[in-house]
């Protein structure tokens, strides 16, 4: 409507508006796991990182309001994603975060009276009256968007399981800048600014309280699958490579 003030979209999506069962009704969206392709680093939550550590390095990152959280690092260039092909599919036998399979659905955090509110919201763009309905006639929820709707919820909670993590982490001063630093054969040298990771001296140097603490959580294990995930750095760089043969 005139004079709604626009609401901010995640990184990769166009223009987002929230989504409306009576204005929505009798449409669908066109999936495009493509829409990733300029993102060389995609948001990842604390429950995922066990998964999409045999595939990508795991890296954190602050966000405006001075909060900490993971994300795959899927290149060494802004805006090129070496795991989204020139046809847009996502490589093969790789993990796909829970961020790119939820696209062209987002929350956002809606500033309403009594206290905040999480507003599902869907990329305008992505809406199509030829697509399998997400509300019937009537309004009412059809099976698929059940089946989006769920992958919401989930990821929901699982931000709020990210929040408790980089909390814990970021109470323990465990994080420390680093720069990847990539030297191609043939090619120019890469440099990735602005990433941190946990140290493992300061892990180390925990007490055994702190360290059972985080284990109980179930944290210990996600930060050890981080640490172990920044070998993919290599892969990485083969993939860069290969990409600039192929160009």
């Amino acid at each position: 409507m005139a004079g709604e003030q626009q609401l901010p979209s995640p990184p990769g999506y166009g223009p987002i508006v929230p989504l409306d069962r009576d204005a929505h009704r009798g449409l669908g969206v066109r999936e495009n796991p493509g829409f990733a392709a300029g993102l060389h680093a995609v948001y990842l939550t604390a429950i995922e990182i066990l998964r999409a550590a045999r595939d990508y390095p795991i890296v954190f990152a602050r966000d405006a309001g001075n909060s900490w959280f993971p994300m795959t690092l899927t290149g060494l260039q802004a805006g090129r994603n070496l795991f989204v092909s020139n046809g847009g599919a996502w490589r093969t036998g790789c993990y796909v975060p829970a961020y790119v399979r939820r696209h062209p659905f987002c929350t956002v955090l809606a500033r309403r009276e009594p206290e905040p509110q999480v507003v599902v919201c869907v990329e305008q763009a992505a809406l199509d009256a030829g697509a399998p309905a997400l509300f019937d006639a009537d309004g009412k929820p059809t099976a698929n968007w059940l089946r989006y709707e769920k992958l919401i919820q989930e990821m929901e909670s699982a931000r709020q399981a990210t929040e408790r993590f980089t909390a814990s982490i970021a109470e323990h001063d465990l994080l420390e800048p680093f720069e990847a630093h990539a030297h191609p054969a043939g090619g120019q040298p890469l440099h990735v600014k602005g990433l941190f990771r946990v140290s493992e001296a300061r892990l180390n140097k925990l007490p055994g309280k702190a360290v059972k603490a985080l284990m109980t959580r179930g944290e210990l294990s996600r930060i050890y699958a981080h640490l172990l995930s920044l070998d993919n750095f290599a892969n990485l760089l083969d993939l860069h490579a290969a990409t600039q043969r192929a160009a």
